[in-house]
């Protein structure tokens, strides 16, 4: 099981391409 952090960088990566 992936640490929920690492989960969490890669969708904060998304949503800042989106919206950034």
């Amino acid at each position: 099981m992936r640490h929920l952090l690492d989960e969490v960088k890669e969708n904060w990566q998304i949503v800042t391409e989106k919206y950034g």
